[in-house]
């Protein structure tokens, strides 16, 4: 963390918004080294292990062992790539920047074979309130609001902010239990919503 916060600094005095893109994204990952660095063992699909394996992710930006950042004429691309265990896969999510830094969007490069992308259009505000709870507690103030896209695993969903890269985190599949935070004593919790009809989603389906 304490990394991170360093680097930010540097980006603020920086003129070059390109350049300075490409360092937040070094300061996340060293700020995921530190993470993965004082990590207890973790179980087999256990949500913890999905947090090891975002911020596992993250430091892919810091080490420079493996090519997560392109460019070419239209801007900057930043990979989060994930090993979806086995012979399963790949889960490639992109960021795309402007080269002064500005968004263009993001796309799903690839997916592990039982992992889905969920559409939950009445959890969408729970889990932006809880987004918006997150950058308030980094100290992040954004113009752009939160966007959730979620990803089922089979075994917890992966919650990425389209408009933020830097705030996923990792629910488990019953939409009112969201993982407990490492370090942390109790677990976020978005807002209160009904419980749903049917059971957590499986691979077939894209209702939780």
């Amino acid at each position: 963390m304490r990394a991170f916060f360093l680097l930010l600094l540097l980006v603020a005095g920086s003129a070059d918004a390109a350049v300075s893109m490409a360092v937040l994204w070094k300061a996340r990952g060293l700020e995921a080294l530190e993470r993965l660095e004082a990590a207890p063992a973790t179980k087999p699909n256990s949500p913890e292990r999905y947090r090891n394996l975002l911020d596992a992710a993250f430091m892919l930006h810091a080490n420079g062992e493996t090519p997560v950042h392109s460019a070419d004429s239209n801007g900057d691309a930043f990979h989060i790539l994930m090993n979806g265990g086995g012979d399963t896969g790949i889960f490639d999510l992109v960021y795309l920047f402007k080269f002064d830094g500005t968004p263009i969007g993001t796309r799903i490069d690839s997916l592990p074979q039982g992992w889905h992308i969920l559409f939950m259009k009445e959890k969408e505000a729970a889990l932006a309130a809880l987004m918006e709870h997150r950058r308030a507690k980094r100290g992040i103030v954004l113009n752009t609001p939160p966007s959730p896209l979620v990803v089922s695993t089979g075994h917890c969903m992966l919650v990425f902010d389209l408009n933020d890269p830097f705030n996923p985190f990792v629910m488990e599949l019953a939409m009112d239990s969201p993982a407990k935070e490492r370090g942390s004593q109790q677990a976020e919790k978005p807002q209160k919503t009904s419980p749903p009809s049917k059971k957590p989603a499986s691979t077939k389906t894209t209702e939780p």
